[in-house]
C-alpha cells in the first residue's frame, strides 16, 4: 500500500480561492489522500462556503472544513486548539501544510505549526514553496 497523505490547507479570506482550488485538485487527483481546510474569516458569510459544502458532500470521508471567526480572536493570537485537533486526528502516513492569506496571518500560522512540532519542510506558503502541490 502506498503512503497516504493528509493535506491541510490553512487560509484567511485573501487566500481562500487558491486554497479551495488546491484542495479540490488534491481530492480529484489523489483518491487515497485526505484534505482538510482550515478557514479563518471575518464573519459567517464566508466566501466559497457553498462550494466547500458541495465538495464536502462529494468527498464526505476525505474532505473536512473547519471555520474560525477572526472577530473572536485577539490580534496576533490564534486558537491552537483547531490546529492541534487536526494534527491529533490525523490518520494518514504523512501530513503537509499549505498556508495562504495575508503575510501576518501566514507568519502566525507558520509559528504555531512549528511550536506544535511540525517540521518546516512539511510547511509551504506563498513566500516559501517548499512543498510540491
Amino acid at each position: 500500500m502506498d503512503h497516504t497523505q493528509h493535506h491541510i490547507f490553512v487560509t484567511d479570506e485573501t487566500g481562500i480561492a487558491e486554497s479551495y482550488q488546491n484542495a479540490k485538485n488534491r481530492l480529484v487527483q489523489h483518491p487515497d489522500d485526505h484534505v482538510s481546510l482550515l478557514f479563518f474569516a471575518e464573519n459567517n458569510d464566508a466566501l466559497f462556503s457553498r462550494e466547500m459544502t458541495i465538495l464536502h458532500n462529494h468527498f464526505p470521508e476525505r474532505f473536512l472544513v473547519y471555520d474560525e471567526l477572526l472577530s473572536t480572536l485577539h490580534p496576533g493570537v490564534l486558537p491552537q486548539e483547531t490546529l492541534e485537533s487536526v494534527i491529533n486526528e490525523n490518520t494518514r502516513d504523512e501530513m503537509s501544510f499549505f498556508i495562504t492569506g495575508e503575510t501576518g496571518f501566514r507568519d502566525l500560522i507558520r509559528r504555531s505549526l512549528v511550536f506544535l512540532g511540525i517540521d518546516t519542510q512539511r510547511i509551504a506558503s506563498r513566500d516559501n514553496q517548499s512543498l510540491t502541490l
